[in-house]
Formats: C-alpha cells, structure tokens, sequence
C-alpha cells in the first residue's frame, strides 16, 4: 500500500505490478472531510534557490550540492523570519537536506525563542517517540529533521511544513506535504499550512490538484527523471547544469549563487482555485438575486446578469435561502408569493411556474402554507 504511486528513475510499479486499486483522490478525501485542508506559502517566481549548479544523481539532487545551496544562514534565518511572520505558535515539522542543516534550523528557532528539536537516523527509538508526543502536547513546537520523518511519521495534530528540501521525487514531495494532511479537531487544527522555501510546490504540484491514479510504467511519457539544464549567457549553448565552463564561449558560472530572500507569498493549486472562483459565483448569485427581488424584476434577470458575468449558468440548488436566509418568517414568504404572481402576471407565466421558483427559494414542501386556503 502507498499513497504516492510513483517511483523515481526509469523502473515504475507498473512494470512489476498488473492491478491496481485507487483510494479517492486528495481533494474528494478533503471534501469528505477525510484530510485537512490546506494553505501554502512559497518563494514569489524568480526568487527561487539557484539549482543550475545542483547536479542530479539517482533521480534526484545530489545531497552535497544541495547542502551548499541550502544550507545557508540567510536561508535559514529567512524561514525562521516567515514562520514568526505566518504561524506563530503552530506545531511544526521541517524537512532538511541534511543532519547538519536540520541541526542549523533548530538551533535558529531556539535562538528565537521557540522550542526545537533535531531527530535523525541516529536517535534512539526511544527518544524520537518522546520527541514525537512532545510536539504532539505542544511543549515541542518546532522538530526538524533529514530522512525520518518524511515518510510514516503520523502526528495530526501537526499543523505547519517547511520544505527546505529541493526535490525532483513527486513520491517524496507528496509524502512530505502529506503529514500536513491528518485531520486533528481534538487540538483544534483547522488547515495544513506549507511553507515551501526549496520551490518543490511549483516543481512538482499540490495534492488537491491530482485528477485520479494509475499505475505508471516506463513506457509511461514523464516518468523519469532527467538532469537539469542551463543556457549560456553568452552563446546560448545548452549544458548540464552541473557544467561550470561553458565547453563552448569557456564562460564561467559564479561558484556562489546570488540568493534572495524575499517574504513568502501565498500559493493556490488548480482545485482551491477553482474553489474560489466557485464561491466568488455562488456569493454574486445570491447578491444579485436579492438586488433583482428588491428591485421587482423577474427572477430570470439573475440569471442573465450571471452568464454575462461567468459565462454559464448559475447551480439550482444555490436559489436555496438565496433572498431570505435559512430562517424565512411566513411574512417573507407571503411577500414572494406576491411578487412571484405579480410577474407571473406581466410575463405570461403558470401558476406551476410561480410554485417552482418559490420551491427553489423555500424549499420543496414550502409552497402549501401559502397557496393552499386553509
């Protein structure tokens, strides 16, 4: 069983396993209310760790270039800086490059003032166990790690990641972002927040945007892994990005890359978008239903107004409590019944019309205090 169905390199599941049986995705689980929803913070474009000196080895960053990229005081005191400025307080869990830079994070947190604590491939059982029930009673806010607590660590009440890490592993990546997911209301955790330093979000993608899961194969186009590129500033030749030298020009890239550390920005993947716009429709739709009842117009005018807006329709079950709220007095509904009649009247509609667009205000068994005589 996994819930990252993905492999790097160039052998897949699918080339040893013929079945394959899929949980809901990410996003039904969070609608279900299953996993937690989520909040991310990253790097704005351009501001990303310089990785064109980062080689590839194995499918992924090579641990040593990484640790110059990374682990550097600006960047560590910068994700220090964002935590205070973004989730104060909050349970939390860092994902390294390494032992040292894990130790350099939580020796950064400690100096400000907020308790932290290293775990390793090195500590004993024992005392990871404590470590883990100490951030899970709060005494612990801040536990940082390399390699152990990416995969199988399970504390919901966890309610912050830092990826410090640069990835090319969507297994990873997903495994990581997916300790944020556990679902908690004991301790009160209401979302999953990432702050996503190492740019794997923009890299690698959000949960809630997996449209389903299969079992991948090598034949399968995207499922390995290549070394990254860069082009030559001045002859615009293609190399590894491992490449110092131009072979070409014999340009040479800076040994030290130019680091900005700009605030995080928050990040939205294609499903809370979509969400977003969707409420942005349903909030509009109800306005302009109480604009059109106040105004006297008939009920289709929303329905006009919107597609012009969104071009579509608007949902039907969004009429629901649109006008009058969850608790309509029968002053309320006797003025609909009017108004609905009355342009029943001007435009020629039944009296099975008039009874629909009450039902969808009211309710389905609404319809019978008002129009039927006692």
């Amino acid at each position: 069983m996994t819930a990252t169905p993905y492999r790097l390199g160039r052998e897949q599941l699918g080339d040893h396993m013929q079945t394959f049986v899929a949980s809901p995705i990410p996003a039904e689980l969070q609608r279900m209310g299953y996993l937690a929803p989520m909040q991310y913070y990253g790097v704005p474009s351009g501001s990303e760790i310089n990785l064109s000196e980062v080689r590839t080895v194995a499918g992924d960053y090579d641990e040593r270039d990484l640790k110059n990229a990374c682990d550097r005081p600006e960047l560590v005191q910068r994700i220090v800086e964002e935590w205070h400025r973004l989730t104060p307080g909050k349970r939390t869990i860092a994902f390294c490059v390494d032992v040292e830079h894990a130790r350099h994070v939580a020796e950064a947190f400690k100096a400000s003032g907020v308790a932290a604590a290293v775990v390793d491939g090195s500590t004993p059982i024992k005392e990871r166990h404590q470590l883990y029930q100490d951030l899970g009673a709060g005494w612990l806010l801040v536990l940082t790690s390399c390699n152990v607590i990416s995969i199988g660590f399970d504390e919901p009440s966890v309610e912050v990641g830092l990826l410090l890490r640069p990835t090319q592993s969507r297994a990873l990546h997903y495994q990581q972002v997916g300790r944020l997911l556990r679902i908690s209301p004991v301790t009160g955790k209401t979302c999953g927040i990432i702050l996503d330093q190492a740019g794997n979000l923009r890299r690698l993608g959000f949960p809630e945007d997996i449209k389903e899961y299969h079992l991948p194969t090598s034949k399968e186009p995207g499922t390995t892994e290549t070394t990254p590129t860069k082009q030559c500033p001045h002859c615009n030749r293609l190399v590894w990005g491992f490449v110092m030298t131009c072979p070409s020009c014999r340009y040479v890239w800076e040994t030290e890359p130019q680091i900005r550390t700009d605030d995080l920005v928050e990040v939205y993947s294609e499903e809370l978008l979509r969400q977003i716009e969707r409420r942005k429709m349903y909030e509009f739709f109800r306005t302009q239903r109480q604009k059109t009842f106040r105004e006297g117009s008939a009920p289709n005018w929303t329905k006009r107004v919107f597609y012009e807006q969104f071009g579509c329709l608007p949902e039907t079950d969004w009429c629901l409590g649109s006008i009058f709220g969850d608790t309509p007095s029968l002053e309320d509904k006797y003025a609909y019944r009017d108004y609905l009649i009355q342009t029943a009247q001007r435009h020629g509609k039944s009296i099975a019309w008039v009874i629909e667009e009450f039902q969808q205000e009211f309710g389905f068994d609404s319809w019978q205090d008002v129009f039927l005589p006692n």
